[in-house]
């Protein structure tokens, strides 16, 4: 090959690369939008939609009692949590019995 054709060669070259360059943009966005509707995507929408659907049910489920909460730390000293680090609800009764760590006064009020 000549070195004439070595530099014609290597023109088309750039040239094809060139093209591709600037046809980039367009086929990413229309590879975007074939993936937006392939069914694998649309499936991981359902689930994420059901997932939040059974979040808000179950954050609805464990609210529900707290309506009929008492205030267990009001105006008296054995009461009143001086640092409370932790809470375990017992939902293993009727009751849902409710357990503050108070790490400042070494205790675990119920």
């Amino acid at each position: 090959m000549t070195d004439n054709e070595h530099h014609q060669n290597f023109i088309e070259q750039m040239d094809e690369i060139e093209n591709n360059r600037n046809l980039f943009p367009e086929k990413f966005i229309q590879h975007k939008q074939n993936l937006e509707e392939h069914p694998l995507i649309k499936q991981m929408d359902q689930w994420e939609n059901d997932s939040i659907i059974k979040i808000k049910q179950t954050a609805e489920e464990y609210t529900k009692w707290k309506e009929f909460g008492i205030n267990i730390a009001e105006r008296n000293e054995l009461n009143q949590l001086q640092s409370p680090s932790s809470i375990l609800i017992d939902d293993d009764d009727d009751d849902k019995t409710i357990y503050i760590v108070d790490s400042q006064n070494d205790r675990i009020i119920k």
